[in-house]
């Protein structure tokens, strides 16, 4: 009546492969809501704002490279982080909120993923 299952554990590894792209998914699709929002608010895109977006890209591009390679990904999007701070500080005098900071959560979530893999290859937790 009842089936026996095999159970597998999940390693840290995979944890944080997943949790990484699962919160650059999140973080990607909040983001396009919150554009969305603004452009039906107001349609005109200054200079600023469109370099910042481009820097968002950056972050993003990371994100999606980090599906595969972490290492790669979450480097690229950890510089993507810091130059938007960069930028925003050049741009409008000021930083953006530390909210913002949510940006380099996969990043660092990749990052791991990559070091436990090297680290202590398929350790279970």
């Amino acid at each position: 009546m009842y089936a026996c299952l095999p159970q597998k554990s999940a390693s840290s590894t995979e944890l944080f492969r997943w949790f990484g792209r699962a919160s650059s998914i999140v973080l990607f699709v909040g983001w396009i809501l919150l554009l969305v929002q603004e452009l039906m608010r107001d349609s005109r895109v200054t200079t600023d704002e469109a370099i910042q977006g481009a820097v968002l890209a950056v972050v993003f591009v990371g994100y999606a490279i980090g599906w595969r390679k972490e290492l790669a990904g979450a480097l690229i999007a950890i510089f993507g982080t810091v130059l938007f701070f960069t930028v925003c500080g050049v741009a409008f005098g000021r930083l953006p909120g530390l909210a913002a900071a949510w940006f380099a959560l996969p990043s660092v979530l990749y990052f791991l993923a990559w070091y436990t893999q090297r680290k202590f290859g398929k350790l279970a937790l």
